[in-house]
């Protein structure tokens, strides 16, 4: 959610890193939870190259990340605890 520049309902996230407009680019682009994280991996200078091919990596990532998108950030923080 805070690379989209979104909170849970929607209201916008003063998002402050260098590379918030390359987070936003890849967000507005996404169609979904999955290429949402694959155009975050594709970002090298953050995860290099050799991560973004890693199952044990993305997999977990993804469940992840289809479980913020679900249930929202508080729920997802709960069911991870």
């Amino acid at each position: 959610r805070y690379v989209a520049g979104r909170d849970d309902a929607g209201r916008p996230i003063d998002v402050r890193d260098p590379l918030a407009a390359r987070f936003a680019e890849v967000a507005a682009q996404a169609a979904g939870p999955e290429a949402l994280m694959r155009g975050l991996l594709g970002i090298e200078a953050i995860f290099g190259a050799d991560l973004p091919a890693e199952p044990r990596f993305t997999a977990p990532l993804l469940a992840a990340l289809e479980r913020l998108t679900r249930d929202g950030a508080a729920a997802a923080v709960a069911q991870a605890a």
